[in-house]
């Protein structure tokens, strides 16, 4: 069996996604934000054979108000199940922090 390889990309589509499956990639990870509407760029990815991880992480939640534990994170979890889980692969809620 072979590893399954997977890269984070922006969620802007700077990431081409035929150079991302060239390069081995099995799955590709995004993180959601409010601002930004990631169906299209799902499809794309997914057009080539790459499998989508929707992550809400902190930065997920700008829209949802104060960090409150389970509330917001329930809150926003929800939310992007509606916007975007039909169009997704896998959703990861919550991720251990970047830059701390």
């Amino acid at each position: 069996m072979t590893a399954a390889l997977g890269i984070n990309i922006d969620g802007i589509g700077a990431a081409v996604p035929s150079a991302v499956k060239a390069a081995g990639a099995s799955w590709i990870r995004m993180v959601l934000l409010p601002e930004r509407d990631t169906r299209h760029l799902v499809s794309l990815y997914q057009s080539v054979g790459l499998k989508v991880l929707g992550v809400v992480a902190r930065e997920s939640m700008a829209a949802f108000g104060v960090h409150d534990a389970f509330t917001t994170w329930d809150r926003a979890a929800n939310e992007y199940c509606k916007r975007v889980s039909t169009s997704l692969d896998a959703l990861q809620v919550g991720n251990e922090p970047d830059h701390e």
